[in-house]
């Protein structure tokens, strides 16, 4: 944290300003404003977030929207390529910074039932969302 106000004995002080007070004593105290950060999240593809900017502020854990997106399960947030714990407190002290939504393609079993057929070697295959599942080629007599 950098930016701060002076007040002397209570009252405003302009650091810029020469020395004036007339009492024996002084107290300085030097009052501080916590740094903030514009955040900008991309959910590449997701939906759920009503903001794509929040402000986040020095030492305060960002409440993140919950994202879905069609095929894919969530898998977090990172922040320049480094993934970002959402429990913590934040802890960037630039002027901005981008969260990145990261997505894994859903997956299932599919078990093939060949009836009477020979050529397959697996009785299940692996499908992942959005990709082609290559079956294979069958025979029978």
């Amino acid at each position: 944290m950098k930016r701060y106000t002076i007040t002397v004995n209570g009252n405003a002080y302009d650091v810029a300003s020469t020395w004036a007070l007339e009492d024996a004593t002084a107290t300085l105290v030097a009052n501080w404003t916590a740094k903030t950060t514009a955040v900008t999240l991309t959910v590449n593809g997701g939906v759920g977030a009503t903001e794509t900017t929040l402000q986040a502020t020095y030492g305060q854990v960002l409440a993140l929207p919950t994202l879905t997106k069609v095929g894919y399960n969530f898998a977090g947030w990172t922040l320049n390529g480094n993934a970002y714990d959402v429990a913590s407190a934040w802890a960037l002290e630039g002027a901005t910074a981008t969260l990145v939504a990261n997505w894994t393609a859903k997956t299932t079993q599919v078990a093939l039932t060949v009836n009477g057929g020979v050529g397959a070697s697996e009785t299940t295959l692996t499908a992942t969302y959005g990709q082609a599942l290559t079956l294979p080629t069958l025979t029978k007599a």
